[in-house]
């Protein structure tokens, strides 16, 4: 795939246009976060979104409102992820890249956000094989332009109303396809083009000051961007920063093609635009907008500098000022999110803001080669002096495991003389993982130990805890001659503490199925409701159960401890089993939701046959009848809740038939 071109707004015409104030502005002094400080956050932020991946692939869009068709929680808010986990460096045979991209190859999107953030997705990965995909999800973006105004915007929500969001994001995925080798026609940029200047408010001079030296004020124009072109919203640092952008693409997208009336008209447009944020500037506040989408904002300075190649925005360094912000806003989970509710998104969307404030530190938009992943390989260690031999591991998925020394204690009782000090015969080394022997070394001669690590590299089947044990067998001092004949020495045995190492990034054998399971599913075009014996909240309702979703779920009222789920069809179906998740859809929700251990299920009026949940609540289980039954109506029953269970409401966040 083919490098973007940088997108420029020449110098002179910034420097001209952008008036005395961000010409002669000397920047602030601003100490930038230390490199480690930032990769820490960036880090831990990429450890929160690993972890809240859904058992299908998917990441949950926080929103969960009912009947809004112009919105795509299925597959833009995956989209969004697995673009922030790319441009984070995480390796692309990750377990995490390689479940959401199967998830998300279940379908087609057809809304602007969902498709234009996948193309980023996409042409980030730089994979030959996608480009297929990428081509018709282009042509996806195309078709939902609204001609006529040349943007886009909510599909059915407000037919012929573009707006600023909906047509920023376009720009950014058609940019990614035009990168890749898609032919974009001419006629798309320069609608484009003129259409985001139909953003923008009427321009007004403000007074600045002069250059060091000189007395009195002088002016500059500026004017912001609105979200709606019939400028119903005030202007935002949000919209102005995405005015920009939108601007900068389509125009440099057209090169040379660039009409100079409109070159010019548009260049005024983004310098205006630069001068409304500098003199409004803030890294605090989404100044004129929601502070709901700060996050969003700081994300939209990191493009516009990118595109535009400048470091300080006047007298303000924007990284600088950015990021520190930004790492005083981490949450302990590593997340960033909103310590306040809001009528919309009406959840703290930890997921959006997560992405959004690592592509702000990544500086995602400019192209970056030559750095290594910044997702750190996780150490554990077991070396207590009290045992005889200290070992560590390092790392997630395959785990390095080395001896690191032995106790004083060993050492003294059974260690020789040697050049450095005592020393011990080592004779094998066995590694053992969960109490079976998976490495074993053997040294005929015995071999003197002199620091050696004897590592061994292993790689887990399995996520989740596993203990490691590393048993050495050491041949004592030799002891005096008996009758010239050298005494025997009996071999004795070294064991290290247990130590127990956390998998993950494992790509387990169910992981890829469940994330293709979409197509499996006999429900996906039945016409269905269903109802419960009662529901936590209106978040947690019956359809949820059947949805096709994971990050939606059916839970029971806390009180409930029996709760019965029932589905109705429209007309009998045919099923030879019933696949259940259970509510928490990761690892992070197993607090949040009560684990069911068994239930009974029956269809229509026949005798219930009670099936026992899988131990692991992230795992599926399958309920298969003796034989395929054909049906109209099916009953859940929850017998028992387990007892290890977090004292809530149990349920499902989804329930397949096959």
């Amino acid at each position: 795939m083919r490098v973007p071109r940088r997108l420029r707004t020449p110098a002179f015409a910034v420097v001209c246009l952008l008036g005395v104030s961000l010409a002669n502005a000397a920047p602030r002094a601003q100490a930038t976060p230390s490199p480690e400080a930032v990769h820490t956050a960036i880090d831990r932020g990429v450890a929160y979104l690993l972890a809240r991946q859904n058992r299908d692939g998917s990441w949950d869009a926080e929103m969960h409102e009912r009947n809004v068709p112009h919105h795509d929680y299925r597959s833009g808010p995956t989209a969004l992820v697995l673009y922030t986990l790319v441009k984070c460096k995480v390796e692309r045979e990750h377990p995490a890249i390689e479940r959401a991209l199967v998830y998300l190859q279940q379908t087609l999107p057809d809304r602007t956000y969902a498709l234009s953030v996948e193309i980023q997705a996409l042409v980030a990965l730089d994979d030959e094989a996608l480009q297929p995909r990428i081509t018709e999800l282009t042509k996806r973006l195309l078709d939902a332009r609204t001609e006529r105004k040349g943007g886009w915007e909510y599909p059915g929500f407000t037919p012929g109303q573009v707006d600023l969001s909906n047509t920023q994001y376009a720009a950014l995925g058609l940019r990614a396809a035009a990168s890749a080798g898609v032919k974009i026609p001419l006629k798309v940029w320069s609608d484009l083009a003129a259409c985001a200047l139909d953003f923008q408010e009427k321009p007004y001079s403000i007074d600045v000051a002069l250059p060091a030296g000189e007395t009195g004020t002088g002016t500059r124009e500026i004017a912001g961007f609105c979200y709606k072109t019939d400028k119903s919203h005030a202007p935002s640092a949000s919209m102005t920063a995405a005015g920009i952008a939108t601007s900068a693409i389509a125009t440099q997208a057209l090169g040379k093609q660039l009409d100079k009336d409109l070159a010019r008209r548009s260049e005024r447009a983004r310098a205006q635009a630069l001068g409304w944020l500098d003199a409004k500037w803030s890294v605090d506040e989404n100044v004129g907008g929601d502070s709901v989408w700060l996050y969003y904002y700081l994300y939209g300075l990191e493009r516009i500098a990118a595109l535009l190649e400048f470091e300080s925005l006047g007298s303000h360094p924007w990284y600088a000022e950015g990021a520190t912000k930004l790492l005083k806003l981490q949450k302990p989970n590593g997340a960033w999110a909103r310590d306040f509710d809001t009528a919309w998104p009406p959840q703290p969307f930890s997921n959006g803001n997560t992405c959004f404030a690592l592509l702000f530190l990544t500086r995602a938009t400019a192209p970056r080669t030559g750095e290594q992943a910044l997702v750190p390989s996780a150490i554990f260690t077991a070396e207590d002096p009290r045992f005889d031999v200290s070992i560590r591991a390092a790392g997630a998925s395959k785990s390095r495991f080395v001896l690191t020394g032995f106790g004083a204690h060993a050492i003294e009782r059974l260690g020789t003389a040697g050049e450095r000090g005592n020393t011990l015969e080592v004779r094998a080394v066995r590694w053992s993982v969960d109490g079976q022997v998976v490495k074993e070394l053997t040294f005929e001669p015995p071999r003197a130990w002199k620091d050696e690590r004897f590592a061994h590299e292993h790689a887990f089947a399995k996520n989740g805890p596993h203990t490691i044990e590393c048993a050495v067998d050491v041949l004592p001092p030799a002891s005096p001659s008996v009758d010239g004949e050298p005494a025997a020495r009996a071999v004795e045995t070294l064991v290290s503490q247990p130590l127990v190492v956390i998998a993950r990034d494992v790509l387990e054998p169910w992981m890829l199925d469940y994330a293709a399971a979409a197509a499996k599913n006999l429900l996906a075009n039945v016409k269905r409701t269903a109802k419960a014996s009662s529901q936590r909240s209106d978040r947690h309702i019956a359809i949820d159960a059947c949805d096709g979703l994971q990050f939606t779920a059916w839970v029971a009222a806390d009180d409930d401890r029996a709760a019965t789920w029932t589905l109705e069809l429209d007309k009998p179906l045919r099923a030879k089993s019933v696949w259940l998740s259970q509510a928490a859809a990761h690892a992070g929700q197993l607090a949040e939701f009560g684990r069911i251990a068994r239930v009974a299920i029956s269809c229509d009026d026949g005798k219930p046959i009670e099936f026992a949940l899988d131990a692991d609540p992230l795992r599926k289980t399958e309920c298969t009848f003796a034989k395929p039954s054909s049906f109209k109506r099916l009953t859940i029953r929850v017998l028992e809740l387990a007892p290890s269970s977090p004292a809530r409401g149990g349920g499902f966040a989804e329930i397949e038939l096959r």
